[in-house]
């Protein structure tokens, strides 16, 4: 036997022993008492006969490379990134609510930079600062959206932390990879291509502003003020999207490793994927709901006047929010359906029986039936933690909702 059929074969071991812990302690939902016992029996006679066997082979005392707790990682990578430095939001902490307000207070305080600008303009410097308040009215709002997505970074940042131990439950016995884990999180958050990055999309945010203003200035008053508060808005958000992009990444690298340690049974309740389909689910609803945010701020500015920016501006938000929606949320979930598959798919072979003749006697019917119970129980699990109803019937709603904006902004334009 192979190292991968002996490590295989062993967890079926002890994922047969919690079987039969679950069937002692709670009522197993079958047909009939007779299925629930002929497979209890069948459990134990499958325990008992691999325990009563030869001894088992010595484990190989070669040195492993020592792997860092995933918790420790994902701490340790992700208070680099620059959205949650900025904040200075504390380290996550087990319970939800309490570290909520304060990561709120601080995340308010970094958002606000633009208007503590405005208000040291305005001492300083009247003629730079704003004087209406429909402009000063943009720039509360600018914040308000930066406040709310710093908090989005925060509770996922958080989900992730809380969920370390699970994480790290479904990679046991792969320290090298945890190790490559660690070293490329460090080289992913690398100050300079934060920078790089977040400053990109900061200049061009500006420049934006700076193509629309002839447009706009004749209703809405412009000014530095306006310029830094966008700027300062889409260096965070440059920087967010740098995190969901890694983020991404890191669910592609973890999902994508051969033989994950997933609950034999029903390997979409394992609880590290349903982190993972929690922290992608919330974060692609944000990505569709900030995408909507803009675009009424988009339409909202094009009441002001007409310009070739603006249109397509108005036009391409839709389309973008959607497109980072199905990468953050959509394609994730194809990758931990993959890794459910892979590992319903290995659990289905160990419990094939070893004979294709039919049974004979009495005695090995009874425990065909129960051989075949337990198959069907791991053949029926789900292949995701939620509704795959559900799902389709989220993206059916998020493509007709964006079709039908486009097709009410392009309409508008020909008019």
């Amino acid at each position: 036997m192979g190292a991968s059929d002996e490590e295989e074969a062993g967890r079926l071991r002890r994922g047969i022993a919690a079987a039969l812990g679950i069937i002692n302690s709670t009522e197993m939902q079958h047909d009939n008492l007779a299925t629930s016992t002929t497979v209890k029996a069948v459990l134990e006679q499958t325990l008992g006969a691999d325990q009563s066997g030869a001894a088992p082979k010595q484990r190989d005392s070669s040195p492993e490379t020592p792997s860092p707790a995933i918790a420790g990682l994902i701490e340790s990578g992700f208070r680099k990134v620059f959205v949650i430095r900025i904040a200075r939001i504390a380290v996550p902490r087990r319970t939800l609510w309490p570290g909520l307000f304060g990561a709120a207070g601080s995340a308010a305080l970094a958002a606000s930079i633009p208007l503590v600008a405005e208000l040291a303009l305005k001492i300083a410097y009247p003629r730079l600062a704003l004087h209406t308040m429909e402009a000063i009215g943009w720039v509360a709002a600018l914040a308000i959206m930066t406040w709310s997505a710093l908090l989005v970074g925060w509770y996922c940042l958080l989900t992730l932390n809380q969920g370390g131990e699970d994480i790290e439950q479904i990679l046991s016995g792969t320290g090298d990879f945890q190790s490559a884990v660690s070293r490329w999180l460090r080289r992913s958050f690398r100050p300079i291509r934060q920078l790089t990055v977040a400053s990109t999309v900061s200049a061009c945010s500006c420049a934006l502003l700076y193509l629309v203003e002839p447009a706009i200035s004749k209703r809405v008053e412009i000014s530095p003020v306006s310029y830094i508060s966008v700027g300062w808005t889409g260096f965070l958000g440059g920087n967010g999207i740098l995190w969901l992009i890694i983020l991404t990444r890191l669910s592609r690298r973890i999902m994508r490793r051969e033989n994950l340690n997933l609950t034999w049974y029903s390997p979409a309740s394992t609880p590290a994927i349903i982190l993972f389909s929690r922290v992608h689910t919330f974060g692609a609803i944000a990505i569709l709901v900030a995408g909507l945010i803009m675009e009424m701020l988009a339409l909202r500015v094009s009441a002001y006047g007409a310009n070739l920016t603006l249109n397509i501006l108005a036009i391409s938000i839709p389309i973008i929010a959607v497109i980072g929606s199905f990468l953050f949320g959509g394609l994730p979930h194809w990758w931990l359906y993959h890794a459910v598959r892979e590992a319903r798919q290995r659990s289905l072979r160990a419990l094939r029986p070893r004979s294709v003749k039919p049974p004979d006697s009495s005695t090995e019917l009874a425990e065909a039936q129960g051989w075949v119970s337990l198959y069907t129980i791991v053949e029926s699990s789900p292949g995701l933690p939620f509704s795959t109803g559900w799902a389709v019937q989220y993206a059916a709603a998020v493509l007709s909702t964006a079709i039908g904006t486009l097709l009410a902004i392009f309409f508008g334009i020909g008019q």
